[in-house]
């Protein structure tokens, strides 16, 4: 409940991180929270897959932004498919400024992947 009682002393904003080209913009990957190791290794940037823009490990520290962002803002991965079952389990958002659309079971990531994962989903 700590989580989500500072939300509501920050104004409904919350710290996210990221890694990659610099700013924050609509649809962008971020981690929740501040940045520091934990996150880096959770965003998974350090994956030599074809598919991402790597971020070596020696240069987390320098190449990564913090910001804030309204908790409204902050969604579970909207594609379907296997990156997307991997991203929820590690707790991996997506920003979409106004969609008014944040779960408060993505503070418990797993729990919420594995709900979704049985029950399927209402889409």
């Amino acid at each position: 409940m700590k989580k989500l009682s500072s939300i509501y002393l920050n104004d409904g904003q919350v710290p996210i991180c990221r890694w990659g080209r610099p700013g924050l913009e609509y649809g962008d990957w971020v981690m929740y929270g501040k940045k520091g190791f934990k996150s880096f290794l959770f965003s998974f940037k350090w994956d030599p897959n074809p598919t991402n823009s790597k971020v070596g490990f020696t240069q987390y520290s320098s190449t990564g932004e913090s910001a804030w962002a309204n908790v409204n803002d902050l969604t579970w991965p909207q594609e379907k498919g296997i990156d997307s079952g991997w991203k929820w389990i590690f707790g991996q958002r997506q920003y979409f400024p106004g969609a008014s659309n944040y779960d408060y079971s993505a503070e418990y990531p797993i729990v919420a992947y594995l709900i979704e994962l049985i029950f399927g989903s209402d889409n």
